[in-house]
């Protein structure tokens, strides 16, 4: 659950119940200069996204603040593996370099001042800590651009969602050890629970990715504007329900159909599958979804 904030040129920025309570939480410890401070940092982090993506033709529609950070959604068409990785790895470029020379400068007597080595180190955290390949971080959205590269939808849900889990567990364990041994306040195991329940939440949203791609090529070709098409040969015995994990790119995926000759026996694209099913089932084949179409 998220509380819209405001607009801020195209991107509306919101606030998630989870960040809003850290927050709170911040003020009340008298720990607001740290919050403050966090949060330039945060903000130039994603500004790093920002620029990014326009740099690869696309622009950021919504960045909300969460509990682990402030998160950038790429509003359109979903971009390309490589622009995605690309857009994914500037934030914690650019926080690392951002912390190395606050920290450079710092220690060569240019500016030595105690915030400025506090600025430092919260930068290097930030970047640290979002090279975790753990959703939704950037280190986690970089594995799913990894793994875009050479698996189906499914797989890459599965290993990301385990890959969460397994990292948030690891993170809130050394919270705990911390805390009970060194008295050190139990911040990491409070993240590292968040990290794993957003690595399962992204999981169960991203079930529902196909559905709302496909209801935006609907809209984008009812606007009179194009979409793009990719292209996937499958057997005609493969189950429709298992060709649609396999479905490529932002757009239309159109699936050729063979028989056991590699003859092309006819097409079918996403939309017509999902058709299909809700009329003769999820069992179905390719080859009885050219036929019931």
């Amino acid at each position: 659950m998220k509380i819209r904030l405001f607009t801020l040129g195209r991107a509306d920025i919101s606030i998630s119940i989870g960040a809003l309570m850290v927050v709170i939480a911040a003020v009340l410890m008298g720990r607001a200069d740290d919050l403050a401070l966090s949060m330039a940092a945060l903000s130039l982090h994603e500004g790093a996204h920002t620029l990014a993506a326009m740099a690869a033709g696309k622009r950021v529609g919504e960045i909300e603040l969460t509990s682990v950070g402030l998160c950038a959604t790429i509003a359109g068409k979903r971009p390309n593996v490589f622009d995605e990785l690309f857009i994914a790895s500037a934030g914690p470029l650019f926080s690392l370099f951002s912390g190395l020379g606050c920290y450079c400068v710092n220690k060569s007597g240019l500016i030595a001042a105690d915030i400025v080595e506090q600025f430092a180190y919260i930068n290097i955290a930030i970047a640290a800590v979002n090279i975790i390949p753990a959703v939704p971080l950037d280190g986690g959205r970089m594995l799913e651009c990894v793994l875009r590269h050479k698996l189906c939808g499914k797989s890459i849900r599965l290993i990301c969602m385990l890959t969460g889990i397994i990292c948030g567990a690891a993170v809130a364990a050394a919270g705990i050890y911390a805390a009970v041994y060194a008295s050190a306040p139990p911040t990491g195991a409070v993240f590292g629970l968040f990290m794993a329940v957003s690595a399962v939440r992204h999981s169960r949203e991203q079930d529902v990715y196909p559905a709302r791609r496909l209801a935006g090529s609907r809209e984008r070709i009812s606007a009179g504007l194009g979409t793009g098409i990719a292209g996937v040969a499958m057997d005609q015995n493969v189950p429709a329900k298992q060709a649609l994990r396999c479905a490529r790119g932002s757009g239309l995926t159109v699936y050729a159909v063979l028989d056991s000759r590699m003859r092309t026996i006819g097409y079918v694209n996403e939309a017509e599958i999902y058709e299909v099913m809700a009329r003769k089932g999820a069992q179905i084949t390719l080859g009885q979804a050219i036929i019931y179409k």
